[in-house]
C-alpha cells in the first residue's frame, strides 16, 4: 500500500525556497520513526510537492513528518525542525474507526480524499493549526468524506469546529447502496468564533456512512478539525 504526502514549502513564498525536504514516517503508536529518502526540490522550485512512500501496511494508520533545507545563491542553509505530524489512513477506499483508532482530518493538507467540489483549502486562519477548508462561492455543493466504517463499536461521535453564519450550514449523514442523505443537523456556529459542533453516528453501526458539509443557500461556511470517535 502506497500514501501520497503533499510537501507545502512556505519558505517559497517568501523568495527562499527549499531545496530539499526530509521525510520520516511510522505507524500510529510506535515510537521509531522511518527515514524516507530526501526528496529534492527541483529546480524551477514549487509551492506544492508531491510524494508517494510504497510499501506501508494495508488499513494502518501512519504519521509523516518533514523537514526542509534551504538554497540561496548556492549556499545550503541548516535543516529546519520537523513539522508536526500528519497522519494518514493507507486504504483510501473506507476507514475503518476503532477505539484506539478514530479519524481525524484538520485540512493542514489539504482535502486529501475528500470531495471537495467548490470548496477549497484556506492555509491560514483555522482553528488547528493553520488550514481550514471554506467555502464562499454562492453555490450549494457538498465537502463530503470518504466512506467510514465503524462496525462493532459501542458508541460513535463525529465533532468539529465550524464558523459562518448563524443556521447557514448543515450536517449531513450518507448512508445505504446509493449514499443517500438520511439525516440532517443544522450547525451551530457565529460568524466571529469557531464553534464546536457534537453529534452522535450510534444509529448508523454496523455499517459505512459517508458525511458532507454543506451551506445554506450558498452562504460562507468554514470547517476545521474533524473527529469521528469511538468506545
Amino acid at each position: 500500500y502506497t500514501a501520497t504526502i503533499t510537501l507545502y514549502d512556505y519558505a517559497y513564498q517568501n523568495g527562499w525556497p527549499s531545496s530539499a525536504f526530509h521525510v520520516q514516517y511510522r505507524k500510529v503508536g510506535q515510537d521509531t520513526w522511518i527515514d524516507y529518502d530526501d526528496f529534492v526540490n527541483q529546480a524551477p522550485y514549487a509551492f506544492e510537492n508531491s510524494l508517494t512512500i510504497n510499501g506501508l501496511d494495508p488499513n494502518s494508520y501512519y504519521e509523516f513528518r518533514a523537514c526542509a533545507r534551504v538554497s540561496y545563491n548556492g549556499y545550503d542553509f541548516a535543516w529546519s525542525n520537523y513539522c508536526e505530524p500528519y497522519r494518514q489512513w493507507t486504504s483510501n477506499d473506507v476507514f475503518t474507526v476503532t477505539p484506539t483508532h478514530p479519524y481525524e482530518h484538520d485540512f493542514e493538507f489539504g482535502a486529501y480524499n475528500w470531495t471537495e467540489g467548490s470548496w477549497n483549502t484556506q492555509y491560514e486562519g483555522g482553528y488547528d493549526g493553520s488550514s481550514y477548508c471554506a467555502y464562499s462561492n454562492g453555490s450549494t455543493e457538498v465537502l463530503m468524506s470518504p466512506e467510514i466504517n465503524f462496525s462493532g463499536c459501542d458508541n460513535v461521535i463525529v465533532r468539529f469546529w465550524a464558523k459562518g453564519a448563524s443556521g447557514r450550514g448543515q450536517l449531513k449523514i450518507y448512508s445505504g447502496t446509493n449514499y443517500e442523505t438520511v439525516e440532517s443537523f443544522n450547525l451551530k456556529m457565529s460568524s466571529n468564533n469557531w464553534q464546536q459542533n457534537t453529534y452522535s453516528l450510534s444509529e448508523y453501526m454496523g455499517g459505512s456512512v459517508k458525511i458532507g458539509f454543506i451551506p445554506t443557500n450558498g452562504y460562507e461556511l468554514y470547517i476545521d478539525a474533524i473527529e469521528i470517535v469511538a468506545n
